[in-house]
């Protein structure tokens, strides 16, 4: 049971040597799996499930039945050569997706901080990215903080910096279906998050938006393009609304990062290599940094864009 509502326990950690909880004011926030127990064609990674609002809401989805290996607010990339670290099937040009056993995944190295104050928790992780032959292509550590101090209003901050170095001793393509084989409109890779169902779709009664660098689009003019930043605003049950601001850090490559955002997978993912490979040298290391802002309310549009301003504002 969550300890009591006092200045030194406002936000605390509990784990279970398999997944981490959070707590803040007495409400479970999240569950991060560090080692999980996915199957292997669902390239096992990390992930946050159930992710919720401050009001309790759960926004994630996971091993939903149209993408079974979409694990919650997880990290991915779609291939590292030819290694699938995304997850289901992989797509080559000249005969489409097919199951072809070439799935990575991620290996929860050790915890390099586990911290938490009064409002907020910090968590440094070490991983390995594997190859199914057991073989290191990558090494990361990944620090996650979460933000409670502006709690007052609705909402938190989830932080990631992500640092990925190249161990194979040779160069890497990291790549998506869009970069390695041409498949239009399938740059997904990244961080990504899977909301819970019907999160991303139209709802006449709530007005569904989505906002992209401070401005009201359709989802298809969205999804493929650079932003800064975007925002969706959804509804996770009848009596709970959210917004999510999902922002891209200038510091990353090729900012601003390439969107994939689909209404009918309730899906979100940062893409920053788009539709063209990016190569990584051995020994070379690459730093993701992304933010975002959690509310649990639908804003308008003045909120967003303050909200907005406010995560570019704090960006290194």
């Amino acid at each position: 049971m969550p300890k009591s509502d006092t200045s030194e326990s406002i936000a605390w950690l509990s784990d279970d040597g398999c997944a981490l909880e959070g707590f803040y004011r007495g409400l479970n926030i999240f569950r991060y799996v560090y080692r999980p127990d996915t199957p292997a064609v669902e390239s096992p990674k990390p992930y946050f499930h159930p992710l919720r609002s401050l009001s309790g809401a759960t926004l994630t989805g996971f091993r939903p039945e149209d993408h079974p290996w979409h694990h919650g607010l997880s990290m991915t990339l779609t291939l590292v050569d030819d290694h699938n670290f995304w997850g289901g099937p992989t797509y080559r040009r000249e005969d489409g997706y097919l199951d072809r056993s070439n799935h990575g995944r991620q290996n929860h190295v050790g915890w390099l901080l586990k911290t938490h104050d009064r409002y907020g928790i910090r968590l440094k992780q070490a991983l390995d990215w594997q190859t199914v032959a057991g073989d290191t292509l990558l090494s990361e550590q990944r620090l996650i903080e979460f933000d409670f101090s502006q709690s007052d209003s609705d909402g938190y901050v989830l932080s990631f910096d992500i640092n990925l170095q190249n161990v194979s001793g040779k160069s890497l393509s990291l790549d998506t279906y869009a970069s390695a084989s041409g498949l239009a409109g399938s740059p997904y890779t990244g961080l990504q998050f899977r909301g819970c169902r019907g999160f991303m779709r139209p709802k006449k009664e709530l007005g569904y938006r989505v906002f992209a660098d401070g401005r009201y689009l359709e989802v298809p003019d969205v999804h493929g393009r650079r932003w800064p930043w975007i925002a969706a605003c959804g509804r996770c049950t009848a009596d709970h609304e959210a917004t999510l601001i999902f922002c891209d850090d200038p510091g990353n490559p090729r900012y601003p990062n390439v969107f994939f955002i689909r209404e009918d997978s309730d899906q979100v993912a940062f893409s920053f290599v788009g539709d063209q490979t990016l190569k990584l040298q051995a020994g070379e290391s690459i730093r993701l940094r992304y933010r975002l802002a959690i509310v649990s309310r639908s804003l308008s549009e003045a909120e967003i864009y303050e909200r907005a301003g406010l995560l570019l504002a704090t960006s290194d």
